[in-house]
């Protein structure tokens, strides 16, 4: 059976490097051996950075209600580290560096598509990449506000 190993690396969260390799143990053939590791294909296609920028535009105009997932993971108990939300069918995790919100670190559609922050990042155009990234200096600052607000939805 193969031993899989892969690794990731993100020195300044603009560029994430994967190095893989498969390593076969010993056979009668010989010693290990080494062979590139292939990625598997989505078979369907992920959330794009453009669909969450439209979904974080009506948390910030305040149309659509949100939630945080836990209680026990509000972004002020998380100093430094993701905070997950419910946004009318979808999932939104946020990473908060310091109390400061940086990125969009993963998505969950409704429709059971996902996103992730390494993703984007392969999908860079016009220098963004994370939804965030989309969003005014305004739009990010009254987002993070509310974020820091955000309650746990009650079944009243």
């Amino acid at each position: 059976m193969p031993i899989i190993i892969v690794l990731f690396h993100s020195p300044k969260k603009e560029a994430a490097y994967e190095i893989a390799t498969t390593i076969e143990p010993a056979t009668e053939r010989g010693p290990l051996q080494r062979r590139p590791y292939k990625k598997k294909e989505k078979m369907e296609p992920g959330v794009q950075s453009e669909e969450v920028r439209l979904a974080l535009r009506h948390i910030i105009k305040e149309e659509i209600q949100f939630f945080l997932v836990d209680s026990r993971n509000t972004w002020e108990d998380r100093y430094c580290g993701d905070v997950e939300f419910s946004v009318q069918g979808w999932r939104i995790t946020f990473f908060n560096d310091c109390d400061e919100l940086d990125y969009v670190d993963s998505v969950v559609a409704p429709d059971g598509r996902t996103g992730e922050f390494f993703e984007w990042s392969d999908q860079v155009k016009d220098g963004c990449n994370n939804p965030l990234d989309l969003l005014t200096r305004e739009e990010h600052a009254k987002l993070e506000e509310l974020l820091k607000k955000a309650k746990v939805k009650t079944n009243n």
